[in-house]
């Protein structure tokens, strides 16, 4: 009831007369052991012998050594439970001590030669090995949210109330790791059985108000798991986006899960889940996602696929999501959602500027038809990759797809063996002139795709000596 309804305190009637009253804390106080008491046990330490690399077996143990040394509990909590249980590999280690955590760090720390780097404020430190592998390293703590969507007051407490503040019940589990328990799951909210139904559930119905950023996780952890989320948490999220809270969260904060979320496979269905929930609040209180944005950013999908697989270029895939949602918004709107993610000048110098260059390349593929190589060198090689590949997105009629695809793969990168010092060791002199020879040799080595250094040059030396005829 404490959980599930945020009640504060509750009286103890027999009777139909009260005779006494509860609060949550001591409810809680009390839950740890009957929840102790009542909790199946289960112990995955055999799985974690079979399955993990030894070098963290080894660091596992080591760590529950001294932990027995310091008489200190320590766990293994998070995803890297939540991925053992799934048997999937997950090497993001996150452990929790029940006091002292910093101290118990430092002294790991000497164990496994690595670096340890505290942060006294929140009682964490994080060790850095000499293969720069990281493992955090907690005090167990409670969290408390002075306001919707703020950073949290963290005060010590038991394991039970630091599984507690976690956002699903999947995450809010824990492995013991001193010698005596090795491997022993702890799972005080059911997180195991959720597991085994698929569900996405969340611990408290405020959860969501304390952190509106969870409705976005939620959503990752359903496509990323091919999860459901549960009816009741669905209808918390739906609670909570059509408050204000949405609009609380950091710039930051909310962009960093955005691209997060957006590095989903297919992840113009995440966006159909927000507008489900009421979710595009976050981005801007007005925005719809029409069937026209629909459709364009299924489109995005296929193109973010495609070059996924032919190129290593890294780029921000969100912003073809973004600009996909942003289709029909006004300047307004785009530059209060480039301040709500705090994106900076260059990427809102783009979120401003992308619906004004597809209607340039409308107008451009209108009145040229079947353009050259050069013309379209042009008119596309100004635009940044991401434009690039939305307008990729956006165009229907094949040729324009070709012509765009075909920029891209060929002609972005074309090989360009002529350069104004080749004019000037010629006799041209330094000015004007040189940049116009070399604009004529590059339209025409394009155009006629030319790609060898010496047919390239014999093309410097036809453009000269036809300006010399006509001198």
């Amino acid at each position: 009831m404490f959980m599930e309804k945020n009640v504060k305190m509750a009286f103890l009637m027999e009777n139909n007369e009260i005779t006494g009253i509860i609060t949550r804390t001591a409810a809680f106080r009390n839950a740890v052991h009957v929840n102790e008491t009542r909790m199946k046990r289960v112990n995955y330490g055999e799985r974690m012998r079979r399955i993990l690399p030894e070098r963290l077996l080894e660091i596992m143990r080591t760590a529950g050594r001294i932990a027995d040394e310091r008489d200190v509990h320590l766990y293994i909590v998070g995803g890297f439970v939540r991925d053992l249980l799934l048997r999937k590999p997950n090497e993001d280690l996150d452990f929790v001590v029940n006091r002292d955590g910093i101290e118990f760090a430092k002294r790991l720390a000497v164990e496994l030669n690595a670096r340890c780097v505290a942060h006294e404020k929140f009682n964490t430190a994080v060790l850095i090995a000499e293969d720069e592998m990281r493992l955090d390293i907690a005090t167990s703590r409670f969290e408390v949210y002075s306001k919707p969507g703020a950073l949290p007051d963290v005060t010590s407490a038991s394991i039970f109330h630091d599984l507690y503040r976690r956002d699903f019940t999947i995450n809010a589990m824990a492995i013991r790791l001193n010698r005596e328990g090795f491997g022993e799951l702890v799972d005080y909210f059911g997180g195991r059985r959720d597991l085994k139904e698929g569900i996405i559930r969340v611990l408290h119905s405020l959860s969501f108000i304390d952190d509106p950023t969870r409705m976005i996780r939620a959503i990752r952890f359903k496509h990323r798991l091919k999860f459901r989320i549960g009816k009741g948490t669905l209808s918390l999220m739906k609670s909570a986006a059509s408050l204000d809270v949405v609009e609380k969260v950091s710039g930051h904060r909310f962009l960093k899960e955005i691209q997060t979320l957006f590095t989903t496979r297919n992840a113009s269905i995440v966006l159909e889940d927000l507008e489900e929930i009421g979710g595009l609040r976050f981005f801007h209180k007005d925005l719809k996602l029409d069937p026209f944005a629909r459709n364009l950013a299924a489109n995005v999908d296929s193109v973010v696929a495609w070059h996924r697989l032919l190129f290593r270029e890294k780029i921000h895939e969100w912003l073809l999501y973004l600009f996909a949602l942003l289709i029909h918004a006004t300047k307004e709107q785009k530059l209060a959602v480039s301040r709500k993610l705090s994106l900076g000048k260059l990427l809102t110098r783009q979120v401003l500027r992308f619906r004004g260059c597809i209607r340039g390349l409308e107008i451009f593929f209108d009145r040229k038809g079947k353009a050259k190589p050069s013309q379209v060198v042009d008119i596309l090689g100004g635009l940044e990759p991401e434009i690039l590949l939305f307008a990729l997105a956006y165009f229907e009629d094949e040729h324009i797809k070709r012509t765009i695809s075909n920029f891209i793969t060929s002609l972005k990168d074309f090989p360009y063996y002529v350069n104004g010092k080749d004019i000037i060791e010629r006799g041209v002199e330094s000015g004007p002139e040189i940049r116009e020879i070399l604009t004529e040799v590059h339209r025409k080595v394009l155009d006629r795709d030319i790609r060898v250094k010496a047919l390239q040059f014999e093309i410097l030396e036809s453009v000269l000596n036809s300006r010399k005829k006509q001198k």
